[in-house]
């Protein structure tokens, strides 16, 4: 399996294409995705850097502090951020621990790459400008004004083309960023169907991309190289329907303690799944600690500390008049292991509205 299965796939997907020629046309079959090219209106700006934030060391700490970063979606403040947990003693607003920022628009959806084809990285998937930005100089390394219908995830492939997970689009979209690193000409996108695709996440073991939709977990392979990169559903030994009792899927990330699961956020609260095997479970290590509803994402770091954001279902908040209160939060929750046990810790913002949070991890898995 793996890697290995992941090539024979790919082969026979190749010659599928030189036996059918090169076609673009879409499929109307569920099991297949369609493809069709359009020009996008995608631009790599002028470089701008800027300067980085920084926050001092508290001295007033507990014991059981929290031993990583997390970043963060403010749809408040149309940014991303980065909180630096140990700056925080329980009882600390999160303000107290911010570190980074970059204005970002309105994103539903940001990750760190680290050592990629571009640097150090942050991606950012939202109305306005998507893209790839240089960490920590903020450098816009590409950028689109076309993402899509409703982006709600984003991924970078090993090439530096990005990928753009759209809802109420019901597609993924492959950007050419890897233009970028050669002339500032706009790429093209292609785009493939996917129902409500909602996550994203690349598998440098299997070399697969995983994609989340209301229904299915997918999974493409890659072929082609730079600007005529195209992704590839692969139809069985990858990937599966969601469990009848966990509809609507929503996020998709890697358990960093163990490259061989997934975790999964659904409508009905959150699963694991099992690349081997193919299964999903709805108990795994701190299940039982992690909310069932309005979970907007959900992600842990190496360390097996989980982080994320539960949406408080529309029940008032600060932000009503934005009209955000059904969907963002104005804190941030992990559930780490400590002397004492498992704990679960929030902490709260006091001019931040929160839609998804993630480990500030730079490797895939």
């Amino acid at each position: 399996m793996k890697r290995g299965f992941i090539m024979i796939l790919c082969t026979a997907l190749l010659f599928g294409c030189v036996a059918c020629g090169d076609t673009t046309t879409p499929s109307t079959s569920d099991s297949e995705a369609t493809l069709s090219r359009t020009e996008s209106t995608g631009s790599i700006p002028d470089s701008v850097t800027e300067s980085v934030s920084s926050t001092t060391q508290t001295e007033d700490e507990t014991v059981d502090t929290v031993s990583n970063q997390v970043l963060a979606c403010d749809q408040y403040n149309r940014r991303i951020v980065l909180y630096n947990l140990d700056l925080l003693s329980e009882g600390d607003t999160l303000e107290k621990g911010e570190i980074w920022s970059l204005d970002a628009g309105y994103a539903a959806d940001m990750k760190y790459r680290e050592g990629t084809v571009f640097g150090d990285v942050v991606l950012v998937a939202g109305t306005y400008d998507s893209g790839i930005y240089a960490y920590p100089e903020k450098t816009p390394l590409f950028i689109t004004k076309d993402p899509g219908n409703n982006p709600h995830a984003v991924e970078l492939l090993p090439s530096g083309n990005m990928v753009i997970a759209n809802s109420t689009g019901n597609c993924l979209r492959l950007f050419y960023a890897s233009a970028a690193l050669e002339n500032k000409e706009a790429p093209r996108y292609t785009e493939y169907e996917l129902k409500d695709a909602h996550g994203l996440l690349w598998d440098p073991e299997y070399e697969v991309l995983w994609a989340l939709g209301s229904d299915e977990l997918a999974a493409y392979a890659l072929t082609g190289e730079g600007t005529e990169e195209k992704l590839s559903k692969i139809s069985s030994g990858l990937g599966a329907s969601l469990p009848k009792e966990f509809p609507g899927g929503h996020d998709l990330s890697a358990d960093l303690t163990n490259p061989n699961f997934l975790y999964l956020t659904t409508n009905k609260g959150p699963i694991r799944y099992d690349k081997e095997n193919g299964t999903f479970t709805a108990n795994f290590t701190q299940s039982n600690q992690i909310p069932k509803g309005y979970l907007k994402a959900l992600s842990n770091n190496p360390s097996g500390t989980f982080f994320f954001v539960q949406t408080n279902g529309g029940k008032g908040t600060a932000w009503e008049s934005m009209n955000i209160s059904g969907w963002c939060s104005d804190q941030i929750s992990c559930i780490l292991n400590t002397e004492n046990g498992v704990r679960k810790i929030s902490y709260k913002s006091t001019t931040s509205a929160f839609y998804k949070s993630r480990a500030f991890c730079g490797q895939y898995q």
